[in-house]
């Protein structure tokens, strides 16, 4: 292998096919010898965990710790498919284009997890394997499209009879036929990188491929794909193999090219060099630079196909994981040594012991004697004499080998459990507890047991959250919107109406969204632990709500703005209150957009208020029935009034002059009697008169 280190700089290799071929070749070997001892630790661990033995470790005895306590956490770590999370980063409740963005992108984002079409599941299970074996799990991206020609239009002629060319000439116009963004598990011996302290550091990225001589043929066209050389077996870069190891590679009957795929961030260009060719290649069909570089094919933001990777156990001295395993691999190695011990002690545990020749009863009453059975010894006296069945026999001292199996166990022990404090696997994590611990102390252990692993989680639903994010990405960038809209099956739901408002959002503000996969829905559930959240839930709630009653009692009294603004206070200030709560995520979504509904309802309430609805014409006929009636009835009260007035009036005056005729009767009897009294008065009083002349006497 030529000497990695470039005396001569960059400037000894040319801008063209053939000098990048030999620059690459030279970076890989580079980047082949830095990793030299994590390929070796990563094989060595794989041959643990699967209890792989050379022939000379077949005496001894193993037990496989490593390989329990690596089950038992990629269960809790990937229990089941990831669920995506898809939100706006700004919860305006007047953006409904925005909104409907973000329904979109959570069903593309979901359709297809967990079918057999999908490869994204996987991927992550994968990647989670090689992180807690090898120390490096690694997923990438590829955009898939096939394109149809749209048939061209025929040419068409102006007023004066010229010809005009047609706007979408035959063959030259194409629109895809499918399209689709496949997620691919990376092999850790497949990918490699250029050497740097922390990952914003790398400068490239190659992923490799062990491709068919038909896979050749149909991805760089048959003039490329028939100099491509071929071989057996895989030699990782140059380096054999480690003695013993399998790798399905070399059980392969068949002839493959090792092709290796190179992003370049510094150039923001894509290469592919062949090991054995002396020059890069390009797939057929795509535009490549005079230099062979193909430009930015996915246009990301972030440019590489593929999250940051899982690396376990790693510093900013170099971008190296190292397995759990190297860590802790003295303590398996003295677990199985004791366990070796222990068991060649166990064999030499039992019923043994040395007996006087001389006495063959003896030998007799070990070996033939039944229940019940007396066995004649010869020479009663002297048997006697030589100390009896205690004298002619010694057995095999069982005390000390027993004694010495409790303090190889004990031992045992020890290491197994200062292993498991060092990987951060307690017994509280395996779901052990000691008889003497409360319900209180168990759960403390098993919280800050679990420190470590939730550190784990965290970083897995990053990687998870990561790989959707650049699927969105490239969804956003590449996809038509004839693909967009039919798989988020925008057209079948109430917002078909904006659907091509939401298209626009997506294209130009994709960034605005949070797209993540959280920890929750990945690792395995606790049931116990989700009752509880969701129980502290509704009562932190419950009780947040029926506190707020008196503030609304006093806001209410003051007018309808200050009711509103004390609505929106209550509610923002119970989202905050959600988002503290552990286990709230799953419901904060919902709660947000109930509360997005409630502000918007409220303002269109205080914007327009509402109008009293149009009288029903036979409740208004029977109301102005029961009016003209209830009118009649009070006419008739008024006139029954009236007529009692009237009556009592008549009555009155006729009285009154009852009154004033009887009145005038007296007083004109009374009149008349004076009268008659003063005329008999005036009688008796009055003087005779004397005759007249003539009269007689």
């Amino acid at each position: 292998m030529a000497d990695p280190v470039d005396k001569a700089g960059e400037r000894r290799f040319s801008d063209s096919p053939q000098g990048w071929a030999a620059r690459w070749r030279m970076e890989l070997e580079a980047a082949a010898k830095n990793r030299e001892k994590f390929d070796r630790e990563g094989t060595e661990t794989i041959k643990r965990f699967l209890d792989r033995r050379e022939q000379r470790d077949n005496e001894s005895v193993r037990v496989n710790v490593y390989t329990s306590n690596v089950q038992t956490q990629e269960s809790m770590l990937y229990g089941k498919t990831p669920k995506v999370d898809v939100s706006r980063r700004f919860s305006d409740f007047m953006d409904d284009p925005a909104r409907v963005a973000a329904s979109m992108l959570d069903r593309l984002a979901n359709t297809d997890i967990g079918s057999d079409s999908d490869t994204y599941a996987a991927a992550v299970e994968y990647a989670v394997s090689d992180l807690l074996r090898p120390g490096l799990g690694i997923a990438r991206l590829r955009y898939e499209v096939e394109f149809d020609e749209v048939p061209g239009e025929e040419a068409q002629l102006d007023e004066e009879g010229n010809e005009l060319a047609p706007e979408v000439p035959a063959g030259e116009m194409k629109r895809p036929d499918s399209e689709r963004v496949r997620t691919e598990y990376v092999h850790w011996r497949d990918f490699r990188w250029s050497p740097a302290r922390t990952w914003h550091d790398v400068r490239w990225e190659a992923f490799r491929s062990h491709l068919s001589r038909e896979e050749c043929l149909k991805i760089f066209g048959e003039k490329v794909g028939v100099r491509m050389p071929f071989s057996r077996g895989d030699k990782d870069g140059g380096t054999e193999p480690t003695p013993g190891e399998t790798d399905a590679m070399k059980a392969d009957p068949w002839s493959r090219a090792e092709v290796w795929e190179i992003w370049d961030k510094e150039r923001r260009g894509v290469w592919f060099w062949c090991k054995g060719m002396e020059r890069v290649i390009a797939p057929a069909g795509v535009d490549v630079e005079p230099n062979g570089m193909v430009r930015d094919p996915l246009e990301l933001d972030g440019f590489w196909p593929n999250p940051r990777p899982l690396m376990a156990n790693l510093t900013t001295d170099a971008v190296m994981p190292r397995s759990d395993y190297a860590l802790v691999q003295d303590l398996y190695r003295e677990i199985d040594d004791l366990s070796t011990r222990i068991d060649r002690i166990t064999r030499a545990c039992r019923v043994a012991g040395v007996y006087d020749k001389t006495s063959e009863a003896v030998q007799r009453l070990v070996s033939e004697s039944t229940e019940n059975e007396l066995i004649a010894v010869e020479g009663w006296a002297r048997f006697v004499e030589k100390g009896g069945v205690k004298g002619a026999i010694d057995w095999l001292p069982l005390d000390m080998i027993v004694g010495a199996l409790d303090k190889l166990r004990e031992m045992r022990r020890e290491a197994k459990q200062i292993a498991d404090e060092i990987s951060g696997f307690s017994d509280i994590v395996r779901g052990q507890q000691a008889g003497n611990e409360t319900a209180t102390t168990s759960a403390i252990e098993a919280k800050f047991a679990s420190v470590r692993m939730q550190r784990r989680q965290d970083e897995i639903a990053r990687f998870a959250s990561d790989l959707k994010k650049l699927e969105i990405e490239i969804v956003c960038k590449h996809f038509d919107d004839e693909t967009i809209v039919k798989r988020s099956n925008v057209l079948r739901t109430p917002n078909r109406g904006l659907a091509q408002q939401a298209l626009a959002v997506l294209r130009d503000e994709y960034m605005q969204y949070r797209i993540e996969v959280k920890p929750d829905s990945i690792a395995l559930t606790d049931w116990g632990m989700k009752k509880a959240e969701r129980t502290e839930i509704i009562t932190t709630l419950g009780g947040y709500f029926q506190s707020t009653m008196p503030f609304l009692q006093l806001a209410s009294s003051a007018g309808p703005q200050a009711m509103q603004a004390a609505v929106q206070f209550i509610f923002q200030t119970a989202q905050w209150l959600m988002a503290g709560i552990r286990g709230g995520s799953d419901i904060e979504s919902v709660f947000n957009q109930f509360v997005g509904q409630v502000q918007q309802i409220a303002a269109q309430a205080a914007a327009n208020p509402p109008q009293p609805p149009p009288p029903d014409p036979k409740l208004l006929t029977a109301q102005v029935k029961g009016q003209a009636e209830m009118t009649k009835a009070k006419l008739g009260v008024v006139q029954a009034v009236v007529d009692v007035k009237a009556h009592a009036m008549k009555t009155g005056l006729e009285m009154q002059r009852a009154q004033h005729e009887h009145a005038m009767g007296i007083q004109s009897e009374e009149a008349k009697q004076r009268t008659e009294a003063l005329r008999a008065v005036n009688a008796a009083t009055a003087p005779v008169p004397e005759p007249m002349p003539g009269e007689g006497a």
